[in-house]
């Protein structure tokens, strides 16, 4: 099963990674790691609530239950980009950055079931 969480500090490598398979133009996911530790550092501080309203900022990942790992798939190769998750009783919309595609992403899967234009 998928699960939308809280980015934690062990998911920085991973982060890193499927920011580096993102297209040119991706810029709310840099494969900066400095970068994205202050970005998990933030959005753990967030949650409990230690920063300034104004200050927060949370960072979401989509993990495999069963693997462990941070991907969706679409015919079998990994899909970036994915921003604005939403959660719709057990399926997971997502916009795939820069494009206008929404996809429907299986919750148990990771595997991309529909793709919107």
């Amino acid at each position: 099963m998928m699960l939308i969480r809280m980015a934690r500090p062990d998911d920085l490598d991973a982060l890193v990674a499927l920011a580096r398979l993102a297209d040119v133009g991706v810029t709310s996911l840099q494969a900066d790691p400095v970068q994205l530790a202050e970005r998990i550092d933030r959005s753990q501080r967030s949650l409990r609530n230690e920063l300034d309203r104004a200050d927060q900022g949370y960072l979401f990942v989509l993990e495999c239950s069963e693997t462990g790992t941070l991907a969706v798939t679409y015919n079998g190769i990994r899909v970036p980009g994915l921003n604005s998750l939403d959660c719709v009783g057990n399926r997971i919309w997502a916009n795939v950055f820069p494009t206008d595609q929404i996809i429907e992403v299986d919750a148990a899967t990771g595997v991309v079931r529909a793709v919107v234009y």
